[in-house]
């Protein structure tokens, strides 16, 4: 079996579009969120994404707690 022929096989099995776009976001998320600690490591503020992820929590859990619709936009 040539490679193009099971690379073929391999892209109508199991790739779609949509598989390419969840793909390219986790990447470019990856190399994002990498290049950031990175940054934030040598500026010594490593404990901030911390406390930023603290603060975050209780504000996600009051939107769930009053149905907020994250899509809906502020008016």
């Amino acid at each position: 079996m040539e490679q193009e022929e099971s690379f073929t096989i391999i892209y109508t099995v199991n790739m779609d579009v949509t598989l390419f776009h969840i793909l390219g976001a986790g990447a470019i998320s990856a190399a994002a969120g990498g290049l950031l600690g990175s940054f934030a490591l040598l500026r010594r503020m490593a404990l901030v994404g911390d406390a930023l992820s603290h603060v975050a929590l209780p504000g996600i859990a009051l939107g769930l707690l009053f149905h907020f619709n994250p899509f809906e936009p502020a008016g």
